[in-house]
């Protein structure tokens, strides 16, 4: 009895083992003509990039650098209608003037401040831009190799298996061909009217 028992759980085992490789195969034979799909956080990219990371310090810091010359600015203009509030001598002509002139500088300061508010824009688009090329190019290289036929970014997938996000590889190889993206602001003053 014994004996039967052994070769039936034999049997079963082998039955089964087969059974897994039929499957393994026709799995392998359904696949050979499935489209390989790759996902990839671009958003995480270009926050969490190296380059990423350094536009976003560039883009802090010119904004200090202009918010302390806007702040010098106003407190000239303060000390400037401070003063002329204070002379009381001045004849209606020269008050004019000097109220004219005054009217002028806060124009020109008003100028200015659009004017580098516009430029860091602009400049932080392009900068963006050249960043998002870099993931293009990166992606594309990556899927050319890996022999990826479809890239989506993970913000248009609602379920995905982890092994399909390349979002490390991509990042890895970002930081090692783009480290730095350089911020080209444009913040020469504005040219006086004549």
């Amino acid at each position: 009895m014994r004996n039967v028992l052994f070769a039936l759980c034999l049997s079963a085992a082998f039955a089964v083992g087969g059974i897994r490789s039929a499957h393994a195969e026709a799995s392998k034979a359904a696949t050979d003509g499935v489209t390989k799909i790759a996902i990839v956080d671009v958003q995480g990219l270009m926050s969490d990039s190296k380059a990423g990371k350094s536009i976003q310090d560039q883009i802090a810091r010119q904004r200090d650098s202009f918010k302390e010359e806007f702040t010098k600015m106003e407190k000239d203009l303060t000390e400037t209608q401070k003063k002329l509030a204070e002379q009381k001598d001045l004849s209606p002509e020269e008050a004019a003037a000097k109220k004219k002139d005054f009217e002028a500088k806060l124009m020109e300061a008003n100028r200015l401040v659009q004017q580098r508010r516009q430029a860091l824009e602009k400049a932080a688009a392009e900068a963006t831009m050249d960043l998002r090329k870099g993931v293009v190019k990166v992606v594309a290289e990556i899927a050319s190799k890996e022999g990826y036929d479809v890239v989506l970014t993970s913000q248009n997938v609602i379920v995905s298996q982890d092994e399909m996000d390349i979002t490390a590889a991509v990042l890895k190889a970002m930081d090692k061909d783009m480290p730095d993206l350089k911020l080209k602001v444009d913040s020469a003053a504005p040219e006086k009217k004549k």
